[in-house]
């Protein structure tokens, strides 16, 4: 990679001083060309992005993964990529929480029906949380109650 790269050596002993007299450092990796020095393999920015705009921190699916590491896993960086892991607790008082973690960009609409075909009908919009989200229901006499929550990208 391009720039400047600095070694930082230290010791666990307190009060120990000595003389280094040489270090050496091998990187290992992949060449790859990157004219706008970001970091990302200009082929693989043209072939998802057809531009080199993006950066290595960019998330443009908003799915939790940066460029550099949806390069690197090889993922697609414009197909969103997260998973779901819908919970749901009982609480003392009778009341449901669902918990769902959190998407940065997105609002999670909380629809219910009294069976798992539907009809749906909508009981929130909640945002995003900052590491989970959660909303309460407080279920009604019915007997069972089916809940879905969808994700979308927020306006």
């Amino acid at each position: 990679a391009k720039g400047k790269w600095t070694v930082a050596v230290s010791d666990l002993v307190k009060n120990f001083t000595g003389d280094l007299s040489s270090v050496e450092l091998t990187v290992r990796g992949t060449s790859i060309t990157d004219a706008d020095s970001d970091g990302l393999d200009d082929k693989w920015e043209l072939e998802y992005f057809e531009s080199l705009v993006e950066t290595a921190l960019g998330d443009p699916d908003k799915d939790g993964e940066s460029n550099a590491r949806e390069q690197a896993l090889r993922t697609n960086p414009v197909k969103f990529n997260g998973s779901f892991d819908l919970r749901y607790h009982r609480l003392a008082n009778g009341d449901l929480r669902l918990v769902w973690p959190s998407w940065r960009g997105f609002v999670f609409r909380v629809q219910s029906a009294d069976h798992v075909l539907g009809p749906w009908s909508g009981q929130a919009v909640v945002e995003s949380g900052n590491f989970q989200t959660e909303w309460n229901a407080k279920p009604g006499a019915e007997e069972v109650r089916f809940y879905r929550v969808q994700a979308e990208l927020k306006p």
